[in-house]
C-alpha cells in the first residue's frame, strides 16, 4: 500500500480511524458474549450488539449521501 506521497506503507487518518472501529467492533463481540457466558446478559444480545454496530455504519453511509 502506498501513502498519498508514494511511500510503501503509509497510514492516513482513514486508516487510522478503521483500525480503531475494528478494534472497538472485536471489543464488542468479545463483550458481549463473555457476558453471555458468564450468564450476566441474555443469548439474543450478541446479535443486537452485532446489530447495532452494522447499524451505525448505514446511518454514518446514508449520512454522507446526505452531507457529502
Amino acid at each position: 500500500m502506498h501513502d498519498h506521497r508514494g511511500h510503501i506503507g503509509g497510514r492516513d487518518e482513514a486508516h487510522n480511524v478503521l483500525s480503531m472501529a475494528i478494534m472497538c467492533s472485536m471489543w464488542c463481540g468479545w463483550l458481549s458474549q463473555a457476558k453471555v457466558n458468564r450468564k450476566a446478559y441474555s443469548p439474543e444480545w450478541v446479535d443486537n450488539f452485532k446489530s447495532m454496530i452494522i447499524d451505525a455504519f448505514e446511518i454514518g453511509r446514508n449520512y454522507a449521501t446526505d452531507r457529502p
